[in-house]
């Protein structure tokens, strides 16, 4: 990324003003954000990007996005004040408040990201909305989430000879891989669901992939504004249904998570009549997804992003700690299947009483 002085005299002359003070706020694994002041005024926020690798242009990705949220007229999300793709960073407008309710979210704070998800896919409609890519690692087939998850195991595996803890992680992982996938083939195949073919376009979504309350901002007046889209585009709703859910950095209680899929249940599942099935049978191969997710940190070449990020973590003490988190992911994966592989049974029962 450039010096901090290149970000400072971008940040000026977004303003019209001769100069400002940088103050961190997020140091992260993707992007850089500061406080812009001028005087003793924050005003603004700079988020610098890293430069484009051969994946998803971060950068190009979070414009576009805030670009087409505005002209569709969305107040719950920052405004796009400026941008250049050769200093590669952000102005946004200021939002001054608290971190979005990680722990302790209210009824409020649930039905809020509702609305706004029904506002996102109300947008799928305007003009605009076709030109928008996938999102970032869209699943749009249950056998897409399984490619995904063997990758990274893949890569994964390649380090685990040098850790033994990893190693162990990943057997387990591995074994919880083949009893889920085979769960999930034969809850949706008995709803005639094949796992291998793509959503059809008609019940894709907008989403921000990344969305939960670990990325909001509750305002002055208590409102959520929601933050980061440098992952946002086209996707099946299920997995924003289960990401939310899902997301190691929420904290949500029993009651909410209900309230979520309820809520997004009357969204969606009006035009899917397999929603409600293929959220169960999804839920286990994404609670896979995170849990590798999770096991990221073991990765070199992750631990150095996030050194180059800023991160002052000690990594001994945050491989643990993620060690401990991916282990828990497993747990819920493994009663997530447990119930699929319930309700089958139930439901065969059903049908042979009923015959």
């Amino acid at each position: 990324m450039p010096a901090s002085s290149e970000f400072e005299i971008f940040a000026a002359e977004s303003l019209g003003v001769s100069s400002v003070r940088l103050e961190p706020i997020r140091r992260g694994a993707n992007a850089k954000v500061w406080r812009v002041s001028v005087g003793v005024e924050a005003v603004a926020a700079l988020k610098a990007y890293p430069k484009a690798g051969a994946g998803r242009d971060r950068y190009a990705s979070e414009v576009g996005a805030l670009s087409f949220l505005a002209g569709a007229g969305e107040r719950s999300v920052p405004r796009l004040l400026r941008h250049d793709p050769d200093v590669r960073a952000t102005m946004l407008s200021w939002v001054p408040g608290d971190a979005g309710p990680t722990a302790g979210a209210t009824d409020r704070d649930l039905d809020a990201a509702l609305a706004f998800i029904r506002r996102l896919h109300a947008y799928r409609l305007t003009p605009r909305a076709g030109d928008l890519p996938l999102a970032a690692e869209a699943c749009l087939s249950a056998n897409e989430i399984l490619r995904q998850v063997d990758r990274r195991h893949a890569r994964l595996v390649e380090v685990a000879d040098e850790n033994a803890e990893l190693a162990e992680v990943l057997a387990r992982y591995a074994e919880e891989r083949s009893a889920s996938a085979a769960a999930a083939h034969a809850h949706l195949r008995a709803a005639g669901i094949d796992p291998e073919t793509d959503l059809e376009s008609g019940l894709r979504t907008l989403s921000p992939s990344d969305f939960g309350f670990h990325n909001a901002v509750r305002d002055q007046d208590s409102d959520l504004v929601f933050l980061d889209f440098e992952y946002f585009g086209w996707d099946d709703p299920v997995k924003l249904a289960l990401d939310f859910e899902l997301h190691p950095g929420m904290d949500l209680s029993e009651s909410l998570i209900a309230r979520w899929q309820n809520g997004l249940a009357e969204i969606f599942q009006g035009n899917d009549p397999a929603w409600s099935r293929r959220v169960a049978a999804w839920r286990p191969l994404l609670g896979l997804r995170w849990t590798l997710i999770l096991l990221n940190e073991f990765l070199p070449e992750r631990w150095r992003h996030r050194v180059e990020a800023g991160a002052t973590q000690d990594h001994d003490i945050v491989l643990q700690a993620q060690r401990a988190k991916a282990e828990t992911m497993l747990s819920r994966v493994s009663q997530a299947r447990r119930a699929l592989v319930s309700q089958d049974s139930s439901d065969r029962k059903s049908l042979n009483h009923d015959g």
